[in-house]
Order: C-alpha cells, then sequence, then structure tokens
C-alpha cells in the first residue's frame, strides 16, 4: 500500500512539475508583451510562418491550457487514496510520469533559439506521442466505460494523445525545414493539402480503433486553425483545411455524445477486485441467423 502511495504521489508531481517547468522555461526566455503573437520566439515564428501545416496561434493557446487543466485533475484524482487499487491508475502512472517528463524536456528545448534546440523540439514532440498513446491505452479510454470522476479526468488524455498526433506531422515538416532538407516549403501548397488530408485519414482511423471519438477534437480545431490562417494566401490547402475541419464536426456531432463508437464493458465503482458486468453488444444479422437456427435445432459451423 505504501508503495502505491508513493507512486501515487510520484506520477502527480511529474505532471504537476512537468507543467509548471515548461511554463517557467517559456516565461524566462519570452519578451514582454501584451500581444499574444510576441510570445512566440522570434526564429521559431519564422519556422512556423514557413511551415504551411502550422494552426493558428490560437489554437495552441487554447488547446494545451485545457489538457494541462485536465491533466492536473487527473494527477490528483489518481493520488486520492480511494484510487490506490484502481487498476487502470496504476497501468497508467509509469505512462503519465514518462509524458510529462518529456513535456518538460520540451519546455526546455522550445524556450532555446539554436538550430538544435528547434530539432530537438520538434523531436521530442514526435517522441512523445507513443507515450501518449500509451498512456490511453493504461487507462483502457473507448474500452473500459467507468464512473465519474473518473470518467472526466481521462478527457484530456484523449486531447493529448489526438493534438500530440497532429503536433507530430507539424513538427515532421519544421525538422524538415529547420534542417534545409526541404527547401520551399511556402511554393509546396499541393503537398502541404496531401499531408492535411493524409493526416485526416490516419486520425479517423485512429480513432476507431481507440473507439474514442474525443481524440478527433484536435484534429477539428487544428484543421481550422490552418484554414484560418492560410485563408487569402493558399486557398487551396484553406480549402481543404476548412472541409476536413467541417467533415470531423460531423463526425463529433454524431459520435461524441455516445462518448464511442461502439459500446464496451462496464466497470462499476468499487469493483477494482469483484470483477466487471458487461454491457450487451448489439447482435449482428448473421449471429442473429445463427441463434434463430440453434433454437429451431438446425446444426451450424462456427
Amino acid at each position: 500500500m505504501k508503495k502505491n502511495l508513493l507512486w501515487q504521489i510520484g506520477a502527480a508531481s511529474a505532471v504537476i512539475g512537468g507543467i509548471v517547468s515548461t511554463y517557467a522555461f517559456g516565461a524566462y526566455q519570452r519578451r514582454s508583451s501584451s500581444k499574444l503573437h510576441s510570445e512566440v520566439l522570434p526564429k521559431y515564428r519564422r519556422l512556423a510562418d514557413k511551415n504551411l501545416l502550422t494552426p493558428a496561434d490560437w489554437t495552441f493557446y487554447t488547446i494545451w491550457p485545457t489538457i494541462y487543466a485536465g491533466t492536473i485533475g487527473l494527477s490528483i484524482h489518481q493520488a486520492l487514496p480511494a484510487e490506490e487499487a484502481n487498476p487502470r491508475y496504476e497501468k497508467a502512472r509509469p505512462w503519465l510520469m514518462l509524458c510529462y517528463s518529456l513535456n518538460a524536456l520540451f519546455g526546455y528545448l522550445f524556450s532555446r533559439q539554436d538550430q538544435k534546440s528547434i530539432i530537438g523540439s520538434n523531436i521530442v514532440t514526435v517522441l512523445s506521442l507513443p507515450p501518449a498513446v500509451m498512456l490511453h491505452r493504461a487507462l483502457e479510454i473507448g474500452k473500459t466505460p467507468v464512473q465519474p470522476p473518473e470518467r472526466y479526468v481521462r478527457i484530456p488524455v484523449s486531447l493529448y494523445a489526438g493534438w500530440l498526433s497532429v503536433a507530430s506531422v507539424v513538427a515532421g515538416a519544421g525538422t524538415l525545414i529547420a534542417s534545409g532538407t526541404w527547401k520551399r516549403p511556402k511554393q509546396d501548397e499541393e503537398l502541404a493539402a496531401v499531408v492535411v488530408a493524409a493526416t485526416a485519414g490516419l486520425g479517423y482511423v485512429a480513432a476507431r480503433r481507440l473507439n474514442d471519438p474525443v481524440y478527433l477534437v484536435p484534429f477539428a480545431w487544428g484543421f481550422a486553425g490552418i484554414a484560418v490562417k492560410q485563408y487569402g494566401k493558399n486557398n487551396l490547402l484553406a480549402g481543404v483545411a476548412g472541409t476536413l475541419a467541417l467533415a470531423k464536426l460531423a463526425v463529433l456531432v454524431r459520435h461524441l455524445p455516445k462518448g464511442t463508437f461502439k459500446r464496451r464493458r462496464i466497470v462499476e465503482e468499487d469493483d477494482y477486485d469483484l470483477g466487471a458486468e458487461f454491457e450487451m453488444i448489439d447482435p449482428t444479422p448473421r449471429q442473429i441467423r445463427r441463434e434463430r437456427m440453434k433454437e429451431a435445432g438446425i446444426m451450424t459451423t462456427p
């Protein structure tokens, strides 16, 4: 029990420490101004302007505080004595600590302006995606519906995994530009549109595999940010990104109220050691026919 308590406190400390250090590193280097755009260091600003896949600034300034605030809530909830035996939290704690250790490393690199740090921050962004997905899976999001408040504090993890998926594409392009591999990014509007479309397709497939519509929210948000930023400058890219944002929104309107694409087993509160109840999944037409044939005494093959 004492060992679990140390893990709980350690996970909460890693999350809060990672978030605070990220802001502290940025505040140290940030120029003092009341304008939001000046909060981005000059070299990153130039890189973001070259990278057609970078969404508008307001997407970053809205999504990250939401993710951070929600994850702090998750870290506090998993540290409560009542959650000591929660098997999902037990599996999630190592990934939670790794994610926000990488987040602190990103904050440090992002606060510097030399080329190695710029490329390093992009690489850390990409490397943060696998642990974020593992954190998502450890919490059994889309697999095991749970009771509040656990149901709600898992939402920022879905947003975190989704946003890192979008950010990894942006960071990959940024690395190619910063290293000089991508020579004329501003002239490659058609290529950028293809990358956005491919990202949208892969994001939808991943969301279905994770059985998590919330994972798609950052995709809609990011595509909307690209459309707004490129409107009037690269209208083909703006049109593709805007259309995909609306398509994601349509998917969210249909599936977000249900919370999943398909139903899964339900874990009741305080059932960690007593087993789980199962929700009936709607049978397929083939299953219905087989059941009717069995009732009629007709032999069927598996």
